[in-house]
């Protein structure tokens, strides 16, 4: 074969060739353009209510499907590490250790087209003991 490429086809540049990449790079761009990042979020207040709970409470973000809560011992994040998730503006977490301060943060999420979760920055860690 002169001038064809391994796979039978001739080496001259067609429509269709062009067309390929644009039509593969077209949905990305527009999941992209659809799925908006979530603003920042900020805690309100973060207090120890009951016994062994703790009520986390934030302003609310505009256009955004839920609110990630993670919580931990420590404030990097790294020793008993739990999130929940919720469409709320509060959330209170149960079951916790008297006497241990617990570091709590929240992001915003929304959902792309295919299910994905697009999440905003997580707020300044606020600090919670647990007294009660």
């Amino acid at each position: 074969m002169i001038n064809g490429n391994s796979d039978g086809t001739s080496g001259s540049n067609t429509g269709n060739s062009a067309d390929t990449p644009a039509t593969t790079e077209a949905p990305a761009s527009t999941t992209e353009q659809t799925v908006k990042i979530p603003a920042k979020v900020s805690i309100t207040s973060g207090k120890n209510s009951k016994k062994k709970s703790f009520v986390v409470k934030w302003k609310k973000v505009k256009d955004v499907k839920g609110y990630e809560v993670s919580y931990a011992l420590n404030k990097k994040f790294t020793k008993s590490k739990k999130s929940k998730t919720t469409s709320k503006l509060t959330l209170t977490v149960k079951k916790l250790k008297k006497g241990k301060t617990y570091y709590v943060r929240v992001r915003a999420y929304n959902k792309g087209s295919d299910g994905s979760k697009v999440y905003g920055k997580w707020s300044a860690t606020k600090k919670v003991k647990i007294k009660k």
